[in-house]
Order: C-alpha cells, then sequence, then structure tokens
C-alpha cells in the first residue's frame, strides 16, 4: 500500500512560483528557469518509477515517496522512494537522465556522455548508499529490529545506456523483477506486520517537509517581484476588482476566482500569513472591505482581532498544483 503518495514538491512550487512573479528582464530569471526545469524534469522522473511500483502486488507492503527524515545531527536526508516489506527494505535514489551514463566508484562520480559531450554528476551509488547508513542509524535509536535494506540508483529515462554496470543502479522498468528476486532471496524471519506497521507510522511522524526561503536563495527583495493578479487567459498581469469579479484589462477575460493564485504566490514567496493591507498591497486593491470579503469566501483561519489581525494562507497549493505543467 502506499501510505505516502508522491505529490509535487513544495520546493518545485515555489521555484514556478518564482518564475511566475520575475519580470522577464530581471537578472535572476534565466537562472530560476533554468533550476526549475530540472526539477520539474525530476519529478517526471519519479512519476516514471511510480508506473511500475503501481503494479506491485504486496498486501504487506508500505511504500513511502518524498521521504525527508533527521540525521541526527540538525540535517536531513531525503529518500525519493522507500519500500517496506516483511523481509526487506529497498531504498530508490531516482534519477532521470538520458544518454550513456558510466560510474566510477573509486573516483565517486558518474559521468554522462550525450550529443557528443562529457559531464561529471556526483556519484548517485555513494548518495544512495548514505542513505542507507542513515536509515539504518534510525532504526536503530528508535529500537528497530536490523533488516536488510537494499539501496539502489533508478534510471527513469528508458533509453539510457548504463555503462560497466553495477548491481546498484537499475532502470525502472527492472524494478519489479529485482524485488521479486529479492522476495526469494530474503530472510525467513520476516517482521510482524504489526512492527511494519510501526515503522511506517514512525517514518511518516519523523517527515520534515522540504520548503526553500526563495527569495533569499537567490538574493531577491520581496519587491522586485511582479504585484497583482495574473490573468489564467492571457497570464497579464492586468485584472482588476471590478464588484464581485476580476476583469483582465488586456484581454477582458473574467473570473471570479483569480486571487487564489495570487495569494498562493504569496504564501510560496513571502510569507504563509497575511495581513489585509498585506494583501492590499500584493493584490493591488485599494479596498480594505473587498480583501475582508475575500478572506471571508476562503474561509481560512484568522489570526489576533481587530487592528493586528492576520489570516494564515492554506498550504495545498490547490492552483499552483493544477498549472505547474501547463506552461
Amino acid at each position: 500500500m502506499i501510505s505516502k503518495p508522491r505529490t509535487i514538491p513544495v520546493p518545485l512550487l515555489q521555484l514556478d512560483s518564482l518564475l511566475r512573479r520575475l519580470p522577464p528582464s530581471h537578472p535572476k530569471t534565466s537562472t530560476v528557469a533554468e533550476i526549475l526545469a530540472k526539477y520539474k524534469k525530476g519529478y517526471r522522473g519519479e512519476l516514471a518509477l511510480d508506473y511500475y511500483l503501481d503494479y506491485l502486488e504486496l498486501d504487506t507492503c508500505f511504500i513511502i515517496n518524498d521521504l525527508r527524515l533527521p540525521d541526527g545531527m540538525s540535517r536531513f536526508f531525503q529518500l525519493d522512494t522507500l519500500l517496506l516489506t516483511p523481509t526487506f527494505f529497498c531504498i530508490f535514489e531516482i534519477k532521470n537522465l538520458s544518454g550513456v551514463l558510466s560510474f566510477d566508484t573509486s573516483l565517486n562520480q558518474m559521468r554522462r556522455t550525450i550529443h557528443g559531450e562529457t559531464e561529471g554528476y556526483p556519484d548517485p551509488i555513494s548518495q544512495v548508499q548514505m542513505q542507507h547508513v542513515h536509515l539504518r542509524r534510525l532504526l536503530k535509536k528508535y529500537s528497530f529490529p536490523q533488516i536488510t535494506i537494499n539501496p539502489f540508483v533508478v534510471i527513469s529515462h528508458p533509453t539510457t545506456i548504463i555503462e560497466n554496470r553495477n548491481s546498484s543502479v537499475l532502470h525502472a522498468h527492472a524494478v519489479l523483477t529485482t524485488i521479486s528476486e529479492l522476495g526469494k532471496e530474503s530472510s525467513k524471519h520476516p517482521l510482524q506486520f504489526n512492527m511494519l506497521h510501526d515503522l511506517n507510522k514512525k517514518l511518516l511522524e519523523l517527515h520534515v517537509p522540504k520548503r526553500l526561503d526563495v527569495l533569499k536563495e537567490f538574493n531577491i527583495d520581496k519587491n522586485e517581484l511582479i504585484f497583482g493578479v495574473r490573468c489564467e487567459k492571457c497570464r497579464e498581469y492586468g485584472m482588476r476588482r471590478h464588484y464581485a469579479v476580476w476583469i483582465c484589462d488586456f484581454c477582458g477575460y473574467q473570473s471570479r476566482l483569480a486571487h487564489l493564485l495570487a495569494l498562493e504566490d504569496y504564501s510560496l514567496l513571502i510569507n504563509n500569513v497575511i495581513t489585509n493591507k498585506h494583501a492590499r498591497i500584493f493584490l493591488k486593491v485599494d479596498s480594505r472591505n473587498t480583501i475582508t470579503y475575500l478572506f471571508k469566501t476562503m474561509t481560512i483561519q484568522m489570526i489576533g482581532k481587530y487592528n493586528y489581525s492576520a489570516y494564515r494562507l492554506p498550504s495545498d497549493y490547490s492552483y499552483s498544483r493544477k498549472g505547474l505543467f501547463q506552461h
């Protein structure tokens, strides 16, 4: 069973929001676009593995995606996918890379050759082996039984050529066969299901989602962002509030909900708590009553009272998720 489904990670949404709010002429726009493209590519690679794991026929296993755990030294380690079965565990570190890959374990380096050019990458085998070490330490810390942990690097691109192949490196389409073989070779003393269930529960409790301080990351001041409400049709920031609707000054498109994506941008980039004043500034709305009305229609949590009140914005980012791969 999938105990933690894969969802679009918040850092990816933050980068997408930042690119949406940066002027095209901003000096950081191209850098943000390049990093966002890498995040999107990585996420698509993770979805490719999910396709195969959906065919896994194990009623007593747990699949946990995008698991970020404390390493005991004020840092975190992240697992793309963790498979828990009664007789063995698997860590899957997913790489969405095309071309020809070669692994040099003596130098802890991976090389990729594509279109006649070769470039070096940090060794994902070493990376997943370190995740193995961290996970084993964590299991020991919480007194869970030691069980075989198999670390794998999964290449999600189906036509990638893997040279000097290592047993820890798999194509995504080979994962199910590998899991089946591990099941045949594994321990004859499986964990009881209630123990496996408790471990799954503990790992989910320890999970700390990653979130970027994205403006600080790129040394961008919030006043460098484009303020206002964006038209979802022509994508210009020219929507103004007229009675109960937003009307685009550029194309005439009308929407009752255009402010929702704008407020998600504010939450992703600036703060998940907003005052009426800051909402007026960001949405380019003059009326305090209009903002109060919009917040009431959102049924969001109010913090404080009267002149000291603020609002906690929703964290599901449903509008940002819906539009992520549409531009």
